[in-house]
């Protein structure tokens, strides 16, 4: 007696293609097999690219491909986009207003503000303009090198204003929630809340 066996099989589905989005050049999609042992890279306007794995890379001799949880880079010969966010991920840049210090309510006429952009943030302090670079790679952001304009308000205000650098310096990482924005300290306690302007 003979026994024939009939497989069908479905064809492989491929996890979904993650959009990046660069602020100096184009767009492009990345879609990984299975396994994450290679990579489909597809750049708008040339044809896409399989590139496999090798150590924290993905890379075919000629293109390198980074990928970390919610950004990429990439470089091949003269075209190389760096610090490109996943289009899923909400984004950070934009103005952003202070609501709440040290778990305290920030009442003031004009409250502290940030305009996060992609080469740095500007924004007020409390009684001073700030300028402010910042690193972003989520869940981690961290702030350094202010620079403020020099005027002097009253003892509070400037006290307000000293706990707010204060934070931004202290700021190790971040939670995005809607239009809720919490800086967290190295140990993971918040110490900010921001809400989009």
């Amino acid at each position: 007696m003979k026994l024939l066996l009939a497989l069908t099989l479905a064809p492989l589905a491929l996890p979904a293609a993650v959009t990046y989005t660069c602020p100096s050049g184009p767009s492009f999609t990345v879609q990984l097999d299975k396994k994450a042992t290679r990579a489909i890279l597809t750049v708008p306007g040339r044809p896409p690219i399989t590139l496999p794995q090798s150590g924290p890379h993905y890379t075919d001799g000629f293109t390198i491909l980074t990928l970390t949880a919610h950004h990429a880079s990439l470089a091949a010969g003269a075209l190389t986009l760096t610090n490109c966010a996943n289009a899923a991920t909400p984004s950070l840049t934009g103005p952003w207003t202070l609501t709440t210090l040290a778990n305290q309510p920030v009442s003031l006429p004009r409250p502290p503000h940030l305009d996060l952009q992609p080469d740095g943030a500007s924004g007020f302090a409390g009684c001073n303009r700030l300028q402010i670079n910042y690193s972003a790679a989520a869940p981690t952001l961290t702030f350094q090198n202010a620079a403020l304009t020099r005027m002097a308000c009253s003892p509070t205000t400037m006290q307000l204003e000293q706990q707010f650098l204060n934070a931004l310096e202290q700021t190790r990482s971040y939670q995005l929630n809607g239009t809720t924005l919490t800086l967290r300290n190295a140990n993971g306690q918040p110490i900010a809340t921001f809400k989009r302007k």
